[in-house]
């Protein structure tokens, strides 16, 4: 009797599973809308994360849209944002095409290249401090001038008729700092901070070329004197000196 037990169980456990797999399949049946609703979702889902653009690499950074010439007077519209790796991010860099508003560049830049805090001359820079005046002076040699950018410390020389007819040449205006080098435009007006080329020359005269400088009060009375005397000159100093 009891060995009929074990042969009982063996012969009701087939029946018992193929019970199990009728109500899994009917449960499947009568759901399979709730199913099949669920794995479209799914696969929607994996196929919208496959093509999901990935994340941006690097910092962002404002490079030169163009090539930008020194003294230019430079527009948000010059800069463009690029990412580039965090390691060559260099100090200072700028960020916001904002900031370039109103800004004059110190040097020459290249298109493509980072543009920093320390290549850009501010409004404060460009406007003497109380005491000083901002002098308009006309210096005879353009091509002196097309050396000129803001920032640069020159001499400032005046030459006037001697005897026989040969000019004596003395310093009226030492260690003075360039605050603008106007530019002619296209058309032939002002057209701001820009480099010397053909269509962007230097705004000029035949009694020369103009340059705005930093100096004291009595140093622009100087520099107005010696212009009505005779013709100014330039001598560009080197920074330590």
């Amino acid at each position: 009797m009891r060995s009929a037990q074990p042969r009982a169980a063996m012969i009701r456990s087939p029946r018992a599973t193929d019970g199990l797999r009728r109500a899994a399949r009917r449960a499947v049946l009568r759901h399979r809308r709730w199913l099949a609703a669920m794995l479209a979702a799914a696969a929607v889902l994996l196929t919208v994360g496959a093509i999901r653009a990935p994340a941006p690499i690097g910092e962002p950074v404002l490079t030169a849209a163009a090539d930008l010439p020194a003294g230019a007077a430079l527009r948000p519209s010059d800069g463009r944002v690029q990412r580039v790796p965090a390691e060559i991010v260099p100090p200072g860099a700028v960020t916001d095409p904002a900031q370039l508003a109103n800004r004059v560049l110190t040097g020459p830049l290249g298109a493509g290249e980072i543009l920093t805090t320390s290549r850009l001359l501010t409004a404060s820079q460009l406007t003497p401090e109380p005491g000083r005046r901002a002098a308009p002076v006309r210096i005879a040699d353009p091509g002196a001038v097309a050396l000129l950018r803001p920032g640069d410390i020159i001499d400032v020389l005046g030459t006037s008729g001697g005897g026989l007819g040969v000019s004596a040449a003395a310093v009226v205006a030492a260690k003075v700092r360039v605050l603008t080098v106007p530019r002619r435009g296209p058309e032939g007006g002002g057209g701001g901070l820009l480099n010397g080329s053909p269509a962007t020359a230097t705004e000029s005269t035949p009694q020369g070329s103009l340059i705005v400088l930093d100096v004291r009060e009595d140093t622009a009375l100087a520099l107005a004197r010696a212009a009505a005397a005779g013709r100014l000159s330039v001598v560009l100093r080197a920074p330590q000196d």
